[in-house]
């Protein structure tokens, strides 16, 4: 938001005298001892006054209201039945006093009964009015062909904020400059549309229009008569002008007048269709508007006066937080509708379909572009670009099945549509449907061949290979990584699938050549140094045994090890997110290291499942998964963690018959496995330690107290979490908590 607007330092003390001064005035016309102030907003400062017998209303409205005392006295006087009758004003001062409203206030619990009598009041007031110069004269005149114009201005960036009492405001007051740039930058591009139906409210004939019209506004007598008042913002200009009031904004109205378009849904518009025909019916039998477009040109000044609406927000800031909300929730929630309202209008029009769908991703708006492009296809079922462009849209926001059906139906409609088939087959790739995707990317490359469309039917063909292989008995699920990952650093989605599924199914899965070497190298040289105290067979008090010459030691995440790269890689977090949800965490960061003649572990799982006492909870999703980076070649010399590849779905007792596999891997390749794989690690028979750096990922609320009760699962200091990127920042941020780390 831009500054706000500066009080002076008097204020107070001038409100305060404003208000005496007030009271005063009409203490000259009633007796004003019992009053209570009841709304005291920008746009009035309003008093109850109860008298013995009735209750009367003292209004201080703002200067740009000036002319409201001389139009509200000259409404009471012609219309008396329906508007409360002015006892006084001072039009120089900005000063009215009324008599109260007998009867009931409508509020929001209105029947619909209720509505429409209200509408119906107010239609005859409007009828009324039509030619009444001299009232008409004493209201301005909106001028509805620059509403769309002054619209874009006001979302416009401001230039300087203002004195509260003397100048207007931009919507950046009260909603964030994104915010105001990409409502102005949607609003830009269907200007036109906009314009254009707003032109239709011409055909009606100038009368008043009230300028709030909601049920708030309107109080019922016993006898079922109903009032009107709060006519301060009064207009002259087309009926219609103040209707989005009362039926929350403009988008139902307009739709009306298309049946054939269901952007809502059809039972929520029986109401304001019945309402609006009354509203309608109660004009025309007045004598007001009899043409046959009297309905669009009614809803066309509808959509003028919300926008004079949102636009009137300018007139009446206030530096308060409170204020400054609801009116952002105003201004969002008419905005939004004045999108609906094009939306219907670009429907019915069939034009520039695509490009307005474009121009809502262009401002993070793509549900809008999905829904817009579903709406006119829903007319024109054939239209293939703009199937192509939805189903586009749908890959992009993750639809998968969605977008699967829309380049289907182009497809129903042109067999060779290259573009259809080619995002059919990487739909299927990312659905690890290979076979499916292959056809889909051979048929693609007939009708348009491509280098980029060869190599990626090159790399379907990979995955599908290295799916197939990870089920054959003894081998380990392995994932290669292709050239444009490792280019990147960043896993595509349709490797991502793989992995995921790969994993899930097995529990294990290795990945190839993830770090760099030379990384991996500078870790392994700062553990032999920084650790070389828990380099020999004896018992260590912050180190847990986990076998025969074999520790577990917590490694402080200082450089070499406080590397995003090592931690935080695109190849490797986005597949721990789509196993344990994007709110996981890395919840330990230690190294397994077995001692020179350590012997085989015995088989078992790092930890049991969360309810161990449940058959059926072996099943449930991973919750934690450690990354094992192997600092060393893991062969058959140095050992390796021999696995049971699907055992995370099995009891301890069930995994003992199941085959071992032997994961075998080089520097910058890591394993993967779930926190209940049965496996154990192998007998070192070589000469020197085997350090395999250990990472535990996991959902948030779990923790383990199973194996660090003597030792701290990660330690980080204060300093070095600072020095972590801020997109990672989250993976570690739960050790910002107080407490313990054990």
């Amino acid at each position: 938001m831009n500054s706000k607007i500066k009080m002076t330092p008097n204020a107070e003390s001038d409100k305060k005298v404003a208000t005496d001064t007030a009271l005063a005035w009409a203490g000259q016309y009633i007796d004003v001892s019992r009053h209570t102030i009841v709304r005291d907003s920008p746009w009035a400062t309003t008093f109850r006054i109860q008298g013995d017998d009735s209750d009367a209303w003292l209004k201080i409205l703002p200067a740009s209201l000036a002319q409201a005392p001389e139009l509200l006295t000259q409404l009471g006087q012609r219309f008396g039945e329906f508007v409360p009758a002015a006892i006084a004003s001072d039009s120089d001062r900005g000063l009215l006093l009324m008599n109260g409203c007998d009867g009931r206030d409508l509020r929001q619990d209105a029947t619909e009964q209720e509505r429409i009598r209200m509408l119906q009041t107010y239609a005859r007031i409007q009828a009324d009015s039509c030619g009444d110069n001299e009232l008409l004269q004493t209201a301005p005149l909106l001028q509805i062909d620059s509403m769309v114009d002054a619209l874009l201005e006001f979302l416009a960036p401001s230039v300087s904020a203002g004195n509260a009492g003397q100048h207007t405001v931009n919507a950046d007051f009260y909603l964030s400059s994104s915010e105001c740039a990409a409502y102005r930058g949607l609003l830009e591009k269907r200007a036109p549309q906009l314009r254009s139906w707003i032109k239709q409210a011409h055909a009606l004939t100038v009368t008043l229009n009230h300028g709030d019209l909601r049920t708030a506004n309107a109080s019922k007598s016993s006898d079922g008569k109903i009032m009107l008042y709060d006519w301060d913002e009064a207009v002259a200009g087309p009926a219609g002008i103040s209707l989005h009031g009362l039926f929350s904004g403009c988008s139902a109205l307009v739709q009306l007048q298309f049946p054939e378009i269901n952007l809502i849904a059809l039972e929520s518009l029986r109401q304001p269709r019945r309402e609006f025909s009354a509203y309608r019916e109660s004009l025309k039998s007045a004598g007001y508007a009899e043409n046959a477009d009297t309905e669009k040109a009614i809803t066309a000044a509808a959509v003028a006066g919300m926008i004079h609406y949102i636009i009137s927000f300018g007139r009446f800031p206030k530096d308060n937080k409170s204020y400054i909300e609801t009116v952002q929730k105003n201004l969002t929630r008419r905005l939004s509708d004045l999108l609906d309202v094009a939306d219907i209008l670009c429907i019915a029009k069939s034009q520039n379909i695509v490009e307005i769908a474009e121009n809502y991703e262009l401002h993070n708006r793509a549900w809008r572009a999905e829904r817009l492009l579903g709406q006119h296809l829903n007319l024109q079922p054939d239209d293939v670009p703009s199937l192509q462009a939805l189903a586009q849209i749908q890959l992009r926001r993750n639809r998968v099945t969605h977008a699967i059906k829309s380049f289907e139906a182009c497809t129903n409609i042109d067999i060779n549509d290259a573009i259809a088939h080619l995002g059919l087959g990487s739909l299927h790739t990312r659905n690890g449907c290979y076979k499916q995707a292959l056809r889909h990317l051979h048929r693609a490359h007939t009708h348009a061949p491509s280098a980029q469309l060869q190599s990626q039917i090159k790399r379907v063909y990979a995955l599908d290979r290295m799916q197939r292989e990870a089920d054959l008995d003894g081998t380990v699920p392995t994932v290669w990584f292709s050239d444009s990952e490792h280019e990147s650093r960043q896993i595509t989605p349709e490797t991502l699938t793989l992995c995921a599924m790969l994993f899930r199914k097995y529990g294990v899965l290795i990945l190839k050549n993830v770090f760099d070497p030379s990384l991996l190298s500078q870790c392994h040289h700062t553990f032999g140094e920084r650790y070389q105290a828990y380099l020999t067979d004896q018992r260590h008090k912050d180190a847990l045994r986990i076998g025969d010459k074999r520790f577990q030691i917590t490694i402080d995440i200082t450089k070499p090890f406080n590397d995003p790269d090592l931690y935080g890689s695109g190849l490797t977090v986005p597949l721990m997110k789509e196993i344990l949800g994007d709110a996981c965490i890395l919840g330990c960061f230690t190294s397994a290291m077995s001692l020179p003649g350590s012997k085989d572990q015995r088989l078992h799982k790092d930890h049991k499942a969360l309810f161990h006492d449940d058959p059926k909870s072996i099943k449930e999703p991973s919750f934690a998964v450690t990354m094992m980076v192997p600092l060393i070649d893991l062969n058959e010399r140095v050992g390796t963690t021999r696995v049971k590849k699907g055992s995370h779905v099995y009891t301890s007792d069930r995994s003992k018959a199941m085959p071992w596999q032997t994961p075998l891997t080089s520097v910058g390749d890591c394993y993967l496995m779930d926190y209940r794989l049965s496996h154990h690690g192998q007998a070192n028979q070589s000469d020197n330690p085997r350090p395999i750096l250990s990472m535990v990922y996991q959902r948030p609320w779990f923790r383990d107290y199973i194996n660090f009760h003597n030792q701290p699962s990660l330690r980080l200091s204060a300093e070095e979490y600072e020095q972590v990127p801020k997109s990672l920042k989250s993976l570690l941020s739960w050790t910002c908590e107080p407490g313990p780390r054990d």
